[in-house]
């Protein structure tokens, strides 16, 4: 008896209960992860059916986790805070990650998601090859589409995120490629875009959130004059998300914008950035070639592969 006392005296009962409240904790933790990951994906689904067939939503969906995951792979590699994927409607996924201290960590991380996402892509491919499915082929379009579009050289994009580590002039080639594309697509909604894009650009105090008013009420000018094919709830959607970065530029212009670590960084070799831009030029090139088969050979997948009432 006196060894069962010695051996669970107070203070051993102390850090077992710490213990136990550490592993509970824990396992809340990971609950609460798998949660919100999968309230805000379904969340997501039922957004993109107001426009897309259902199992094109849900594909879609899938293909956007898949990229997120990515992300989370190449934290988990460097040792990293691999925090939970959040699904906004209407602009993808994202994951909140805190500031690199290096150049080639952010790029490493950028490089994940858009790699794996081209990955998913590729199967969704091989499957159309062997069913002929329209919704594989329009999956195809969709994951080429976006993680091209994610490889634009301008922050917080994957691009702009691999780029920084080879020179940070690369952002003024992103902005002028984003501009283009806005151009050329003519779609209200992307000036959401360029509100979330803003929130990286160094500017005086307070323009941030003037130049952000004028372009959420160009938005909703566009919108109330018929510009964009979507529906009226992605386009209030869109205005309730850019009024949202409006209020996160008054907050952090009002207390002053902190200067991300890794800006400060300094760069590595010639060799190691002279690597990067291969592995960024490559992605891009595997990426336009894979859009271009798809919509080339086999005619305008947007139309008869993601309506409703056309999956086969």
């Amino acid at each position: 008896m006196e060894q069962i006392a010695r051996r669970f005296s107070p203070t051993w009962l102390v850090l077992l209960a710490k213990a136990g409240k550490l592993v509970s904790l824990l396992k809340v933790v990971k609950v609460t992860k798998v949660l919100v990951t999968a309230s805000t994906m379904l969340v997501s689904m039922l957004a993109y059916d107001l426009i897309f067939d259902p199992w094109f939503s849900f594909g879609f969906v899938i293909l956007l986790f898949v990229h997120e995951m990515g992300h989370v792979i190449a934290l988990r590699r460097v040792g990293m805070e691999t925090p939970a994927p959040v699904f906004i409607p209407f602009l993808g996924a994202a994951i909140f990650i805190k500031d690199f201290r290096d150049r080639v960590t952010e790029a490493y991380i950028g490089y994940g998601g858009p790699l794996l996402g081209t990955l998913g892509t590729l199967v969704c491919l091989v499957l159309w090859w062997f069913t002929e499915a329209k919704l594989m082929l329009g999956l195809t379009f969709i994951g080429a589409y976006l993680n091209l579009f994610n490889m634009l050289p301008v922050r917080p994009l994957d691009g702009g995120r691999i780029t920084q580590v080879i020179g940070d002039n690369f952002k003024y080639l992103g902005f002028l490629a984003l501009a283009v594309f806005t151009i050329y697509v003519g779609d209200p909604s992307l000036l959401v875009i360029w509100l979330l894009v803003m929130m990286d650009i160094r500017m005086p105090r307070w323009w941030r959130t003037r130049i952000g008013l004028i372009l959420l009420i160009v938005m909703i000018v566009l919108f109330v004059n018929g510009y964009g094919e979507r529906s009226l709830i992605a386009d209030i959607i869109d205005i309730f998300l850019a009024s949202m970065f409006i209020f996160t530029f008054f907050i952090i212009d009002s207390r002053g914008m902190p200067q991300e670590l890794v800006e400060i960084a300094p760069y590595p070799a010639w060799s190691v950035r002279l690597r990067w831009l291969a592995l960024y030029l490559g992605l891009t090139i595997g990426l336009w070639t894979l859009l271009a088969y798809t919509v080339e050979a086999h005619g305008p997948v947007t139309e008869t592969a993601m309506m409703p009432n056309t999956m086969k």
